[in-house]
């Protein structure tokens, strides 16, 4: 499996799956899906907001992101964790509150803002060694398979098929412009 720490979001964008795909991430063809490519930060000393030319493509089910913010907002409101975002005003504890928490929950006074310690991860469909992806977007192609399209800083547009959560494929690598 791949360890490497695609710390830094380059691009988003949210679409339908087809129908492999929406089976491998238990949603159906109507459920959206986010597409996210990141990349790996550059070993630049204490600077950690430089992307280097490691790159993935990342695929969430958008019901389970939704899920753990359910899940991290349930945690601090059983009086877990810290409430705050330390760039906006320094953490403090949680509040213990009797509040029933379920999806449909749309925040309140107390316990805000909250920011949740528990992150939703997701291994790489594809990846790249030598491409930084700058952008992307994709589509369901003949209702059972999913087509990405991702841009690269070097002017180039790579086409691929997405299979499932675990596995992806480039199939085409167009030059729109050279770039530098």
């Amino acid at each position: 499996p791949d360890t490497v720490d695609y710390n830094l979001a380059q691009a988003a964008f949210v679409g339908r799956p087809g129908s492999e795909l929406a089976l491998s991430l238990g949603i159906t063809t109507q459920d959206d899906v986010l597409y996210v490519v990141f990349a790996k930060s550059k070993d630049d000393g204490d600077v950690y907001n430089k992307p280097s030319s490691q790159s993935a493509l990342c695929v969430y089910a958008l019901s389970a992101i939704h899920r753990k913010f359910t899940q991290n907002i349930q945690n601090c409101f059983n009086g877990n964790g810290n409430q705050g975002l330390d760039f906006v005003n320094p953490s403090v504890g949680c509040v213990p509150t009797q509040i029933q928490i379920n999806d449909d929950f749309c925040g309140m006074d107390v316990n805000t803002p909250l920011g949740g310690s528990m992150p939703i991860q997701a291994a790489p469909v594809l990846t790249f060694n030598d491409s930084l992806l700058t952008s992307v977007a994709a589509t369901s192609v003949a209702s059972d398979y999913t087509a990405a399209f991702l841009g690269t800083s070097n002017g180039h547009l790579k086409k691929v098929v997405v299979e499932s959560v675990t596995s992806a494929f480039e199939y085409n690598d167009i030059t729109i412009d050279r770039g530098k």
